[in-house]
């Protein structure tokens, strides 16, 4: 059921304006939808509006990579809720204690201003998220 989801999100192309600019990144960039991370029946749930263009889209892992990232991560490790105050890449060994990471939009939208539709486009994948 996981992977399943995992799969169907990393492949959605519902988002013309959204496929174009995310394409338009150079190679070694994920240029795909970004996936959640930690626990799916964490007791906290932090949802971004989606992911930066130069942070989640690049590393493929939401507040991961750009300052955002530096930001919250220092707080979740302040607050013990994760082993280190940092995440770089997605092979940087960051874990979550009992925190899961999403986003209402899936893919990083120019200016980090997505529009209704792709809201709306991403809401079924949010819902499904939160009631797994």
């Amino acid at each position: 059921m996981w992977n399943d989801f995992i799969n169907r999100l990393i492949n959605c192309n519902k988002c013309q304006r959204l496929v174009e600019y995310r394409n338009s990144f150079p190679e070694g960039y994920w240029r795909k939808p970004v996936p959640p991370n930690g626990d799916i029946n964490a007791e906290i749930v932090i949802v971004g509006l989606a992911p930066a263009a130069h942070g989640g889209n690049r590393t493929g892992r939401m507040f991961t990579g750009d300052e955002s990232s530096d930001n919250l991560t220092k707080a979740l490790y302040y607050s013990r809720l994760s082993n280190q105050p940092f995440s770089k890449d997605k092979g940087d060994g960051l874990t979550l204690y009992n925190v899961y990471i999403t986003s209402s939009v899936k893919c990083a939208p120019p200016n980090n201003k997505p529009n209704s539709s792709e809201v709306n486009n991403c809401l079924d994948y949010l819902k499904e998220e939160m009631e797994m």
